[in-house]
């Protein structure tokens, strides 16, 4: 993944992207539409990479969740067993 597709600055301004920019040209005009279509394009597919990234990284946490509350769950259960265990040696005579 380049640099460039984590970039969160502000997209250039219509006069630095076209500083020839006349909308009297129909040529301009369509240069003009392109650079905007490169644009947005460019935009969607660094939004669809940072989903993407999102999205394995919940999947990620969600498993390491998952994985603690089972630890968690088998201490409490290893702990009243133990207490249980003690209990029955204190009653036997």
């Amino acid at each position: 993944m380049n640099v460039s597709d984590d970039d969160l600055s502000d997209p250039p301004s219509r006069a630095e992207r076209a500083p020839g920019f006349d909308a009297r040209k129909p040529e301009a005009t369509l240069e003009h539409v392109r650079e905007m279509l490169d644009h947005t394009k460019h935009t969607l597919i660094r939004t669809q990479r940072r989903v993407e990234r999102n999205e394995k990284q919940w999947k990620s946490l969600s498993r390491q969740l998952t994985a603690l509350w089972v630890v968690v769950i088998m201490v409490i259960v290893f702990f009243g067993l133990l207490t249980w265990y003690q209990i029955l040696l204190q009653k036997k005579p």
